[in-house]
């Protein structure tokens, strides 16, 4: 490593090998009163990275539905407030989906509890109709999807399948006539992934 660290003149690979010798020395110390952990506390931040990367396009800003304020003193835009952001948007074949990337846990525990709620499945449906009425996208093209992890070797549902369509969620306060209107459920292998 000090040699690879030596004939390097990428400052990102420079790093990568300070850090992996900075913890291999620590490693062969005796001080106990420091312990290093590498990871995270948060897998779902890390969940939606790997959604978005493996199935997500580069510009997934312009499928953001963003609200306007109209006041005495005009309108008021709230691009710059927080719009709306779905985790990933993956366009394939002329046919738009939305992805929100849910670490949930039911892929692990079969149950019904460990599902994404009414808020989540409300905000899917409002994110496929910005889609409908901006993006000049047919209507049954429009997809939504809830993708959350499993483990296809170890499962509940006795299936050794990389994805599993498990069913999907719909809102009473919608008529459910557009597909985009059923937010379906895929459990995804997360070594797969």
């Amino acid at each position: 490593l000090h040699n690879k660290l030596s004939n390097t003149f990428n400052d990102a690979e420079k790093k990568l090998f300070q850090a992996m010798i900075d913890m291999i020395e620590k490693m062969d110390t005796f001080d106990n009163q420091r312990e290093y952990y590498f990871g995270t506390e948060d897998f779902a931040h890390v969940w939606e990275g790997l959604i978005d990367a493996a199935f997500g396009i580069f510009n997934k800003e312009d499928y953001y539905p963003r609200a306007e304020w109209n006041l005495p003193q005009g309108r008021i835009n709230s691009d710059y407030k927080s719009p709306l952001r779905p985790d990933t948007i993956m366009i394939y074949q002329d046919k738009v989906y939305v992805i929100d990337a849910k670490y949930y846990k039911y892929g692990y525990t079969s149950n019904p509890f460990h599902l994404p709620g009414s808020v989540d499945v409300n905000k899917q449906i409002t994110y496929a109709e910005f889609v409908k009425n901006n993006k000049n996208i047919d209507v049954q093209n429009i997809y939504n999807v809830f993708l959350m992890p499993f483990n296809k070797d170890n499962n509940p549902f006795n299936s050794n399948e990389i994805y599993l369509n498990i069913g999907g969620a719909t809102g009473d306060w919608k008529i459910n006539e557009f597909k985009y209107e059923q937010v379906k459920g895929i459990l995804v292998d997360v070594k797969y992934l």
